[in-house]
């Protein structure tokens, strides 16, 4: 089931919902419910719906709310279940402008079920999640990947929901509800300069169950980070309840990263650091090490909803730039786990000159397009203040114009990603006060908000529309998401997830092979 943030929810998105599919719509990580598409059968059986508004009702065991039989799909709960039920199930009509976080998490406590509408037309029905409906929805998974059979849609293969431990036929899917995963992201990159871990424990559908957790580091010398590392999951380890099982661990990091290995941070100064093998061996326990733009890939294309076989995820952090590439569904490293490294791609560019890279190469992007290449690139222009400085004073000509060079800089990189790979969507993370609100946007779009996150953003689209080929950009969907701490947590939890079923598929595959 594909997954959409209501941030994300648009008619656009709903007309995209293919035959047979739902649509989980989740609100600050949380699955609030599922969006149905509304087939002419469906519609033929929601009686008492009129053009002004008014409550559509229909018979409970239309719905089949009412019933104890277990559903194995979301279809099973539109069908009449045997026996005579009666009273009436409330359908309140709302129209997709309207559809807000705030309204469907207030359906999703009250059970209400909502028709959505566009331009007047029924297009959808919501209906809030229940707890049985998860149990019948993972049993029903992971019964069909036991069983070897696949489901196919029209753009690409299903990703199964696999359970990390064999679960025989007839289980209720519990033993996967109570499966747990720590996620930690290693800071050493924040624009208040505080070095720190921060960590949360997540379901396996990486919804955030505990946290975030944080913990100082003194430093970011191996072996202090290491211990901390420790530390915080013994601490994260504690609101795991009696009856829920830890997976494993996953970390992100920014730098290269190759299999379980820290090669090289600019974050952290580590060398060929062993992370994943001395924390496993230390926590009896699978553990994920992943760079943080991977990892924030491979959620979006595992849990976040980007369903796209072919994209790129750039995050600009405060000191950073890395880019997380995915290729025909996989999470593509290169040869030696460095692929993305598009913060240290090299610019013909005036601010490369003046600011350095931390990596000491010259006119790298990493020093022309963040935070601090900002803050250092106004300094060499006599601006007394930092990057703080610059936000509050962004009727200034200066700040103006180092903004509009930063972010005609970002542009440059991503006009290489997509002249190089193709991808058919672009995510972009990074802080709102450089590319603005969260949002889907169209290349030809001329909405840039307000600001110097305006300026920012209008010389990256605008140098992009310049500097990419054919219609490389013209059929790219591009997104932007605001960082958060607790995000890169939950996407190095999803990077476990991830090794995790990977695993139990190959260890069933072997499985079935030798038999």
């Amino acid at each position: 089931m594909r997954r959409v943030s209501v941030r994300d929810l648009s008619g656009e998105v709903i007309g995209d919902i293919g035959p047979g599919e739902f649509l989980g719509v989740t609100n600050k990580g949380a699955l609030a419910g599922v969006l149905v598409p509304l087939s002419t059968e469906i519609l033929q059986r929601l009686t008492d719906f009129d053009a002004e508004g008014t409550a559509a009702r229909v018979r409970a065991e239309e719905i089949g709310l009412a019933t104890g039989q277990p559903a194995t799909d979301l279809t099973d709960l539109l069908d009449e279940p045997p026996g005579d039920q009666t009273g009436p199930a409330p359908f309140s009509r709302v129209s997709i402008r309207d559809l807000r976080g705030e309204r469907l998490v207030e359906a999703a406590r009250t059970g209400e079920r909502l028709v959505v509408t566009r331009d007047r037309v029924a297009v959808a029905l919501f209906l809030p999640l229940s707890d049985r409906w998860v149990d019948s929805l993972v049993e029903s998974s992971v019964a069909r990947f036991l069983g070897g059979e696949t489901t196919a849609r029209t753009a690409a293969p299903e990703r199964p929901l696999l359970a990390p431990r064999p679960v025989p036929r007839g289980h209720t899917g519990r033993e996967f509800l109570r499966q747990r995963a720590i996620g930690i992201r290693v800071i050493g990159d924040a624009p208040d300069a505080r070095k720190r871990l921060v960590g949360v424990v997540t379901d396996m559908l990486a919804n955030i169950v505990v946290g975030p957790l944080e913990r100082a580091l003194d430093s970011l010398d191996e072996t202090h980070v290491f211990a901390q590392i420790l530390t915080l999951v013994d601490s994260l380890r504690a609101h795991i309840g009696e009856d829920e099982d830890l997976t494993g661990v996953g970390v992100e990091i920014g730098g290269h990263v190759n299999q379980g290995r820290v090669i090289r941070s600019a974050n952290a100064t580590w060398d060929h650091f062993p992370l994943a093998e001395l924390l496993a061996q230390s926590l009896r326990l699978p553990v994920a090490l992943e760079n943080d733009a991977n990892s924030l890939a491979l959620y979006e294309t595992s849990f976040h909803g980007i369903d796209d076989d072919n994209f790129a995820v750039v995050l600009v952090t405060h000191l950073g730039l890395g880019c997380g590439l995915v290729l025909n569904g996989q999470v593509y490293r290169g040869g030696r786990g460095m692929a993305g490294e598009l913060g240290h791609t090299s610019v013909e560019f005036e601010e490369a000159d003046v600011v350095r890279c931390r990596c000491t190469n010259p006119g790298c992007l990493e020093g022309v397009a963040t935070p601090r290449a900002i803050e250092l690139a106004l300094r060499e222009r006599d601006f007394d203040g930092d990057f703080q400085a610059a936000l509050g004073r962004g009727d200034e000509e200066l700040v103006q114009q180092v903004f509009a060079r930063a972010g005609a800089g970002l542009g440059r990189g991503i006009a290489t990603v997509l002249n190089l790979l193709n991808p058919t969507t672009v995510v972009i993370y990074a802080p709102p006060e450089l590319i603005g609100r969260a949002r889907k946007f169209h290349i030809d779009s001329t909405d840039f908000g307000t600001g110097l996150a305006a300026r920012y953003t209008a010389a990256m689209v605008g140098t992009i529309r310049t500097h990419a080929f054919s219609d490389g950009a013209d059929e790219c969907q591009f997104w932007v998401r605001t960082t958060a701490d607790e995000q890169g947590a939950r996407a190095a939890a999803a990077c476990l997830i991830h090794q995790v079923l990977q695993q139990s598929a190959a260890d069933r595959t072997g499985q079935s092979a030798r038999r």
